[in-house]
């Protein structure tokens, strides 16, 4: 918890606010004549010996069957950069601009989201599954969060005893973006878009 975390803790202000963070997500998903659009914000801090250093925001797009075909998950689509004391004006003026309805707001969705986009970018590797169910309930949009949830975790397992290769990628970049994942944005937005946390 940092200072003014514990600040306005200690005082009752439910405020949110920008969170100076070392390496954060924030996933964007949207609908476009009936094709599902993904984007993922990354946040890098880049600490400096001199001063605070700067924080670098990368706007990144998942490539079909990038991890296959291309080896790569994602392409840069749109970078910006702050210096740390231009910071919390950055996302306050970004809280005001962006449209909320293409914010993944919750550990479910985020969760859900992470591995839609997984399985766009290894959707070659992933096809040799396409007979087991829990695969159609991960993905299936007609079926409630705790339903495709329960799918994701059978087909991981699953994958992960008959192919644990693949598997590395959804462990070392997919996890890592959830455990970075920038809920304290989403609450930014709500708080700068309609006054309520």
């Amino acid at each position: 918890m940092n200072l003014a975390e514990e600040y306005f803790q200690r005082h009752g202000i439910k405020i949110p606010f920008a969170k100076h963070v070392y390496h954060g997500n924030l996933f964007l998903r949207s609908e476009q004549e009936g094709k599902i659009l993904w984007k993922v914000l990354n946040i890098d801090n880049i600490p400096d010996t001199s001063h605070p250093g700067k924080y670098f925001f990368q706007l990144l797009a998942p490539v079909h069957n990038g991890l296959s075909d291309k080896n790569r998950m994602f392409e840069s689509i749109a970078t910006a950069q702050a210096e740390w004391d231009d910071y919390e004006e950055y996302w306050g003026r970004w809280a005001k601009e962006v449209d909320k309805k293409i914010l993944v707001k919750n550990s479910t969705e985020a969760y859900l989201t992470a591995w839609e986009i997984y399985v766009y970018c290894y959707d070659k590797e992933i096809a040799r599954f396409i007979g087991q169910e829990s695969l159609h309930k991960s993905l299936s949009l007609s079926l409630d969060g705790e339903e495709r949830l329960k799918g994701c975790t059978d087909i991981i397992s699953f994958i992960s005893e008959h192919n644990c290769s693949i598997m590395e990628v959804w462990k070392n970049s997919m996890l890592p973006m959830l455990r970075n994942y920038c809920f304290w944005l989403v609450d930014l937005v709500n708080f700068n878009q309609n006054g309520v946390v």
